[in-house]
């Protein structure tokens, strides 16, 4: 498995969760977090899913434990918090010339994002990266945006 761990916590729609879990298999990644392990459970997650969630690693990481878990990680197991952010401090995605090692992708929670409070925290978030983008419309979707930057790494 390659040293990716998606950090789908703040992601509320099982929707996007389902299909976080099936990219995240195909893929190979470490693992996936999410808010409640409860998700796999429900019918739309299994059926976007398509049994994935058999053969991936799934770990409940919740809202309030996050930033101590993040911080684990990093301390612990050398990973490299990589936050899919648009930012003052973002990376266009096309300028990064190489992605560390150990990453976890943060993700941040539909329509809002990665909560000021982690990015700004100073020691969770290693680096910003964003997908420029030419339309008018603001954002992508999370799992299509995480999509993406699984494929870059």
């Amino acid at each position: 498995r390659l040293d990716v761990i998606v950090c789908a916590s703040l992601v509320e729609l099982t929707t996007n969760l389902g299909g976080l879990a099936r990219t995240s298999e195909i893929f190979g990644l470490r693992e996936l977090t999410v808010h409640s392990k409860r998700v796999v459970d429900d019918p739309l997650f299994r059926s976007l899913a398509v049994s994935a969630d058999r053969h991936l690693p799934i770990r409940e990481v919740t809202r309030s434990d996050l930033p101590a878990w993040l911080r684990t990680m990093k301390r612990e197991h050398q990973y490299s918090v990589v936050a899919l952010e648009q930012t003052s401090a973002s990376v266009p995605l096309e300028r990064l010339t190489a992605f560390p090692q150990k990453v976890i992708l943060l993700l941040g929670k539909e329509r809002e994002g990665i909560p000021a409070d982690l990015l700004a925290a100073g020691d969770i978030v290693d680096l910003c990266i964003e997908i420029p983008q030419l339309g008018v419309t603001r954002s992508l979707n999370v799992h299509n945006s995480a999509v993406i930057l699984i494929w870059e790494y």
